[in-house]
């Protein structure tokens, strides 16, 4: 029997962020280019143009790339977002979207949950370290993990399992192992 288990859980919204970040880097691009060719005082457009040119290529390259179906990172777009507003001094802008952009890729991130000898660390943000003591069951049937709390409170979620092949009979004797000392 192996010592730990590590089951990557569904992230069902992984599209919704996608779309919100998309929306957000719209919003930011636009917002920068604003200030950059409406409110600036200068007469010379080259950066504007070599901003404008970036974005162009950047979603030309999204859009050639997703045909052959592999992704290039939206974060690549926050960042040039990013140092968009911050080249037009719109630093309070640019802090929003360095936040965002952190949110967005931690909405993102792989959500792996581990259990051990220790207990189980939940992919919350930060993440949650589950105790043994503190569990009635922890059960993985046809692809639904359950984590019955003695609290009376419920974690269901399903696993992918594209990214994990675990054993339902080797996890459920390993938690029950665990629960019950």
């Amino acid at each position: 029997m192996p010592e730990q288990f590590q089951i990557t859980l569904i992230n069902d919204k992984i599209k919704l962020y996608q779309r919100f970040g998309w929306f957000l880097i719209i919003v930011f691009f636009a917002v920068a280019s604003y200030f950059y060719f409406f409110v600036n005082s200068t007469n010379d457009y080259t950066g504007g143009i070599i901003f404008l040119a970036s974005i162009a290529l950047l979603l030309t390259l999204k859009f050639a790339v997703k045909k052959t179906k592999q992704i290039i990172d939206i974060r690549y777009f926050f960042a040039l977002a990013i140092l968009a507003l911050f080249i037009n001094q719109q630093y309070l802008f640019a802090s929003l979207a360095l936040v965002l952009m952190f949110l967005f890729t931690i909405s993102t991130l792989p959500k792996i949950l581990t259990l051990n000898i220790d207990g189980i660390q939940y992919p919350s943000f930060p993440i949650r370290k589950i105790h043994w003591q503190e569990l009635n069951t922890a059960l993985l049937k046809d692809g639904l993990l359950t984590i019955d709390f003695k609290s009376d409170k419920i974690i269901q979620q399903f696993i992918d399992e594209t990214k994990t092949n675990v054993n339902e009979q080797e996890f459920n004797e390993f938690c029950n192992k665990y629960i019950s000392k």
